[in-house]
């Protein structure tokens, strides 16, 4: 065995990581890439996280339980001031 993994998506890595302080997320370095702004799309139930580098991560929920769950966690770790919500219109 190598001991290499799979990536996490935006979602695994969220649910993996709600139990955790919004603290434990804070920049240390301005050096270190960062989230600068969540999209998220209710109609779509898609979430869409840019940095700092430029770089984006999109993921999809396939049902509204698993939505709610990414979203609470969303919430409880990046700041308001940087999501974003599509306008459903």
């Amino acid at each position: 065995m190598t001991g290499h993994s799979k990536p996490l998506t935006i979602i695994e890595f969220i649910i993996k990581f709600m139990q955790y302080n919004k603290e434990d997320f804070l920049i240390e370095s301005p050096d270190d890439e960062y989230i600068t702004t969540c999209v998220i799309d209710v109609m779509r139930r898609e979430f869409v996280l840019h940095s700092n580098e430029g770089n984006t991560n999109s993921s999809s929920c396939e049902t509204v339980e698993e939505f709610m769950n990414v979203l609470e966690a969303i919430r409880s770790v990046i700041p308001e001031k940087i999501i974003k919500y599509v306008d459903p219109t």
